[in-house]
């Protein structure tokens, strides 16, 4: 089983988010860096994987706090649509 912890402690802007993502997640060079493209690459995951996420604390940044609403929203969408694929948010923190 592939685990995978995200802190969202450490990812404050889209680009570190993404670019974490596509290492973490081992995820291919054509990857695009969006929500769409995420969602295509782990609805297509093929091993167990298991991905916990911190507990995310709103930012400053509004516009970062929405996309990270986003972010989570299509973590749980592919998690029902992958039966490979499982998210685990930490309420308390990692």
């Amino acid at each position: 089983m592939n685990t995978v912890y995200i802190d969202t402690k450490q990812l404050n802007t889209v680009q570190l988010l993404q670019d974490y993502l596509k290492q973490t997640l081992n995820l291919p060079s054509y990857y695009g860096g969006n929500l769409d493209a995420l969602y295509d690459a782990l609805t297509t995951i093929h091993a167990d994987t298991e991905i916990y996420i911190s507990k995310y604390e709103n930012s400053l940044d509004r516009s970062f706090n929405r996309y990270m609403e986003r972010f989570l929203r299509v973590l749980h969408d592919a998690e029902m649509e992958n039966e490979h694929l499982t998210v685990i948010i930490d309420k308390t923190g990692i």
